[in-house]
């Protein structure tokens, strides 16, 4: 239905119902160009026989069962061909998740190198979630000393009515600052390799793009609030790397916002402040 939509003849493609993951259809078969939006952090099985899967195993360990967001990239990769390029929609947790994931995408980069690209989009563009997203562009042909470019889109939108659109001078500025490889302040970033692992191998945007905005009166970056409280590792590990916070009290989601967004640290929740509910992290889930 969506190839309908955008113009493309039934004749010219070919749609099959199955489960990729479990039952590849295409074999041997390679690709010049891989466009996908696979769902977001679905599960699957994760089984023991995917160890010994060409698809997977060279990364040296499986998705975790309840997020398969890198068992579909793993899956396109291996479908790409060497002078190929890969674009796939993805949740921001691609990014800078740890324990599996982190160890795919310390492979994908370090051993691999076929990253090209992160561009973070604005929320609320896709129908049926509104989680703001980004685009994992990948290539084979990589260059040794390549960079990894970041952009971040995610304001640049237009809101019409409930959802945000990107117009057309929006995805040409993406366009241009990607085939350029332009360096914008508070829009875009070429990270080098060593960069990267200086990183940890995290590529959560905001590390590499500040869109800081300063602002009169005792406003602060969300994620800010809690430095200078004596915190568990765990805990700053999860919180400064989230691209997204959302705070509860009392059970109830107060709101969702980006790390990096502007807040009063005095505002009170009846008897609970904002400074008290980020600084303890009781109340915030990631």
């Amino acid at each position: 239905m969506n190839m309908l939509l955008h113009g493309v003849k039934y004749n010219d493609f070919d749609i099959q119902n199955g489960d990729t993951l479990e039952a590849d259809a295409f074999g041997d078969r390679q690709f010049d160009a891989v466009v996908a939006n696979p769902p977001f952090s679905a599960d699957w099985t994760a089984a023991d026989k995917f160890n010994n899967d060409d698809r997977f195993s060279k990364a040296g360990v499986l998705a975790p069962r309840s997020k398969a967001d890198y068992a579909f990239i793993l899956h396109m990769i291996y479908h790409l061909n060497d002078g190929g390029t890969m674009a796939c929609v993805a949740p921001h947790g691609v990014s800078f998740r740890g324990a599996a994931e982190g160890k795919i995408r310390q492979f994908l980069i370090e051993k691999k190198n076929y990253i090209d690209a992160i561009i973070g989009l604005p929320a609320n563009i896709f129908y049926g979630t509104s989680i703001p997203t980004c685009i994992l562009v990948i290539k084979k042909c990589r260059k040794e000393d390549d960079n990894i470019l970041f952009i971040d889109a995610s304001k640049e939108f237009e809101k019409v009515k409930t959802q945000n659109k990107l117009r057309p001078e929006h995805i040409q500025k993406i366009i241009d600052t990607y085939r350029e490889r332009k360096e914008i302040e508070k829009y875009s970033h070429c990270a080098t390799l060593q960069e990267i692992k200086e990183n940890d191998y995290n590529l959560n945007i905001p590390r590499y793009v500040d869109t800081f905005e300063e602002r009169s009166g005792n406003f602060i970056r969300l994620k800010d609030i809690s430095l200078g409280y004596n915190l568990p590792d765990s805990f700053c590990r999860n919180y400064l790397g989230g691209a997204r916070v959302k705070v509860f009290v009392s059970g109830q989601n107060l709101f969702t916002k980006a790390a990096n967004e502007l807040v009063d640290p005095e505002v009170s929740f009846g008897n609970y402040p904002l400074q008290r509910c980020i600084s303890t992290g009781i109340n915030v889930k990631f």
